[in-house]
């Protein structure tokens, strides 16, 4: 790849990792939440016999979405992903990055195509203004927000990889070979 290139997704990748970083730390934001509103529901319930209502509802619908979605790009970009190599470790280098690109791209492109479409049901739920529960009106889009957020950026970090040096490719196996 020309040295260019390099340097437009050097850049792209450095405009990137603020973005990775702040939807990880909303996502974390979002755990604590859930893990206080759980507890507290877990709390009530066994002490004084009323539960927060709604709470399970909320917490697997609404922040579950989020705190798994919108750090997927952060997570990956720290090795949080498990890569099967029984049958890579044996190819030789330059088969074994050309399965590594043409395996992100796969995934890049499966992955935007989960960004597009819950885009569009997220756009259509804010449209028509879906809500769930009519007693409380919990809007919908809320609910579906950030699937397309975190996919979309998940995608561009994979886009990145697969215009990455074979050297980052690669950089997991020395750090396995190491462990």
């Amino acid at each position: 790849m020309p040295a260019t290139l390099y340097r437009i997704r050097d850049i792209a990748d450095q405009c990137l990792r603020p973005v990775e970083n702040c939807l990880a730390a909303v996502s974390g934001i979002i755990m604590f939440v859930a893990m206080v509103l759980t507890t507290l529901d877990a709390t009530l319930r066994y002490t004084i016999g009323h539960p927060i209502p709604y709470q399970f509802y909320f917490s697997s619908n609404y922040l579950m979405v989020g705190m798994v979605t919108l750090c997927l790009s952060w997570a990956f970009r720290n090795g949080g992903y498990i890569r099967v190599t029984l049958l890579t470790g044996s190819l030789p280098s330059a088969p074994r990055i050309l399965l590594y690109r043409v395996g992100l791209l796969l995934s890049a492109l499966y992955i935007f195509m989960l960004a597009w479409t819950s885009g569009e049901y997220t756009y259509a739920a804010f449209v028509k203004n879906s809500v769930i529960i009519e007693e409380l009106n919990w809007p919908v889009v809320w609910q579906w927000l950030p699937v397309p957020i975190g996919c979309g950026v998940f995608f561009l970090r994979l886009s990145l990889l697969v215009l990455g040096s074979a050297e980052e490719l690669e950089h997991d196996e020395v750090a396995e070979a190491e462990l």
